[in-house]
């Protein structure tokens, strides 16, 4: 670090300076700073997420520059009418499995 005419930190605090100054002149710096990692809602029908979910949902949130709350919102904002119409579109696309051990009365 001396080519650079900076003296080695000696603690945490130094290391915490000299990266305030480091993104200070560079904001290419400020881009490759690791960001929190969002969410995927899991499908309750099904027990894993799979990859293509995943690639979705970070595409949609590079298109939309959105975070996390922009996903919460989206959920919040969804009404019983809208979840009745698509439960009946589901209904239409079911297919009904019967299993001869069970049998209800």
């Amino acid at each position: 670090m001396s080519a650079v005419d900076v003296q080695t930190p000696k603690s945490s605090r130094d290391l915490v300076k000299l990266k305030r100054s480091l993104m200070a002149v560079d904001p290419a710096f400020e881009k490759a700073r690791p960001q929190k990692r969002r969410r995927v809602i899991p499908d309750p029908n099904k027990d894993l997420v799979e990859l293509h979910e995943v690639q979705t949902e970070k595409a949609r949130l590079a298109a939309e520059g959105g975070g996390e709350s922009d996903i919460h919102s989206d959920l919040e904002g969804s009404t019983l009418s809208d979840s009745g119409s698509e439960k009946s579109s589901e209904v239409e696309d079911c297919i009904e499995v019967r299993n001869p051990d069970f049998e209800s009365t």
